[in-house]
């Protein structure tokens, strides 16, 4: 029985890439629209397949459809009221027609494709879903351009990877040529949108109802043993309760959507004990809020390695990183460049003492890796986007 399904399996990778190689080149001239599918893996990478839509959605003759994979129905029901109003979606509730559908793209946010596609049937495109920070082996590579996205042959199974730091992609590039015409550059899809809500200090701490002289200090953690909460969390919240009761300082605490429910055997999640906090006090953001208003509110932040962290350097908020093992943090990081820079909070530190002697942090250069207006941004993907679609 194993080899009779070790046989159909190779003989349905043979039919996909001939029916989709060929058959679908050969439909595509005489199909007049083009037909894109949105694949989702998890619902974090939600917002990113969104972000990459809205950056095509005036493309013109193409389908968009989105499709799910393993994804609970509350989760699917939650994005379908975030796109409702996009006409030009198309959701594929039913895998069996998703899977014999022609499509001349596949774009994923994660590494991940579906239905057992490749890139030499279909173009493939990966929308980074976020800055690369942690490295998950022991030579400090990154996730993204490690094994990872490799399929079974060892070949990238991407036809294209945008990335949004453009060292990265260089060193990338560097280190391994097969990457070269991979990585394409785009910048941070967010960085605009931080920049230009600058303006709003005043607005968004009069909402929180922050004092003009009250210092306020916004707390990033992501999840997992080795994040900021479950380091140093009991510490910290233990010594800003005496900071806000004696001095004028209060704390914003926004933890990871993870932390709200059980994701490890061996990890107790933290979420609920980050919300009763609120009554000593604290500002609690919740996960599905936009961090900006948050971020563009505080005067000092305190974070691990999470995206967030590069958020925060282009708000030019003085940024405070927590303990965190450098073997885990990539050698290309913007993270790794700035340990030295920046003050590092450790168990045997005081939050008082750090948060008093911070200091002005000039990291231009590190933010220029990523910066980029909205509308560069937009017209880099779409042209990437063009170009896989064979369109003029």
């Amino acid at each position: 029985m194993r080899k009779v399904k070790e046989i159909m399996i190779k003989v349905f990778k043979y039919y996909n890439y001939i029916y989709q190689s060929i058959f679908n080149k050969v439909l595509q001239k005489r199909r007049k629209k083009r037909n894109i599918l949105l694949y989702c893996v998890s619902s974090t990478m939600e917002p990113h397949l969104m972000d990459y839509y809205k950056c095509i959605k005036k493309l013109q003759n193409t389908n968009i459809y989105l499709y799910y994979n393993n994804i609970s129905n509350k989760k699917i029901e939650d994005f379908k009221k975030y796109i409702e109003n996009e006409t030009r979606i198309t959701y594929l509730k039913n895998k069996l027609l998703a899977r014999i559908k022609h499509y001349d793209l596949v774009v994923s946010a994660d590494l991940a494709l579906p239905f057992r596609f490749n890139k030499y049937a279909i173009p493939c495109l990966f929308v980074n879903h976020g800055l690369h920070i942690i490295s998950f082996d022991e030579e400090r590579n990154l996730y993204t351009y490690g094994k990872n996205c490799l399929d079974d042959k060892n070949n990238i199974m991407f036809t294209k990877m945008l990335e949004s730091n453009s060292r990265i992609a260089k060193e990338v590039i560097k280190d391994n040529n097969s990457f070269a015409n991979i990585i394409e550059p785009v910048g941070y899809k967010f960085a605009e949108e931080i920049k230009s809500n600058k303006v709003k200090y005043e607005e968004y701490r009069k909402k929180l109802n922050v004092h003009k002289d009250e210092k306020l200090v916004l707390v990033f953690g992501s999840y997992n043993s080795t994040s900021l909460f479950h380091v140093i969390g009991k510490k910290l919240i233990d010594e800003a309760k005496e900071i806000m009761n004696k001095d004028k300082y209060k704390f914003i605490l926004s933890i990871h959507p993870l932390e709200y429910q059980k994701y490890s055997e061996n990890i107790q999640p933290l979420g609920e004990w980050i919300e009763s906090q609120k009554k000593y006090g604290f500002i609690v953001r919740n996960p599905k809020e936009d961090y900006i208003p948050y971020l563009i509110s505080s005067d000092i932040v305190i974070c691990d390695y999470s995206s967030l962290c590069e958020a925060t350097l282009i708000a030019n908020k003085p940024l405070i990183l927590s303990e965190f093992d450098r073997n885990r943090v990539s050698k290309y990081s913007i993270e790794d460049k700035i340990m030295n820079i920046v003050p590092i909070f450790t168990k045997e530190k005081s939050l008082k003492e750090m948060l008093k002697n911070i200091k002005t942090q000039n990291l231009n250069k590190y933010v220029q890796e990523i910066d980029v207006t909205r509308n560069e941004y937009e017209q880099k993907v779409l042209s990437i986007t063009k170009e896989l679609l064979n369109l003029k």
